[in-house]
């Protein structure tokens, strides 16, 4: 299959499919059915950022600033942790 047929099976395969256009990003990826992920699913936070983002819940900027919160919380966590 060729064309926009074999872009829908791999984004339904799980595949990130984005497509630019100038500045415009557009992206491919099953929804319905599958809808958000359920309270057991469990995301890695580069995933959970992507969905956020995905779905405009948040910005570039957030997301480089809720990353950077992250960091610090980890390395703070690590610093307390004894020796």
């Amino acid at each position: 299959m060729t064309g926009l047929g074999r872009w829908l099976e791999l984004a339904i395969a799980g595949e990130d499919i984005r497509i630019q256009n100038g500045d415009a990003v557009m992206e491919l990826r099953p929804v319905g059915a599958s809808g958000p992920p359920s309270s057991n699913e469990r995301l890695s936070p580069r995933e959970a950022l992507h969905r956020l983002q995905a779905e405009a819940r948040l910005t570039p900027d957030q997301a480089h600033q809720y990353l950077n919160d992250v960091y610090d919380e980890r390395l703070a966590a690590e610093a307390r942790r004894p020796a």
